[in-house]
C-alpha cells in the first residue's frame, strides 16, 4: 500500500538511534562522538544505519566504526562514518 511508502519525519536523537541499531551488530564496536537531533523518518534512518554497519562487517571485515558529527551552516550537520575494514 502507499501508506508503507510515506515518510514520517520527526526529530530524532542520532545517539539513541545509533545505540539501538548497533545492538544488532555486536561484533562491531560503534563509537559515536557527540549527538544531535535530526529530522528524519526513524524507520528509514534505522535502515540506513543498519546497512552501513552490515556493509562494514560483510564487505570490509570491520570490527570498529567511528561516527562523528561536523556542524555546518545551522541547522545542518554532516555525519561522518569511518571503519577499520
Amino acid at each position: 500500500s502507499q501508506d508503507n511508502l510515506k515518510l514520517f519525519v520527526q526529530p530524532i536523537s542520532l545517539k539513541q538511534t545509533v545505540d539501538r541499531v548497533s545492538e544488532q551488530w555486536p561484533s562491531l564496536k560503534v563509537e559515536l562522538q557527540g549527538d544531535c537531533v535530526i529530522r528524519a523518518d526513524e524507520r528509514a534512518l534505522r535502515s540506513l544505519l543498519g546497512n552501513i554497519c552490515q556493509n562494514a562487517i560483510v564487505h570490509g571485515k570491520a570490527s570498529q566504526m567511528k561516527i562523528w558529527i561536523e556542524p555546518q551552516e545551522s541547522p545542518l550537520v554532516t555525519v561522518h562514518f569511518q571503519d577499520n575494514g
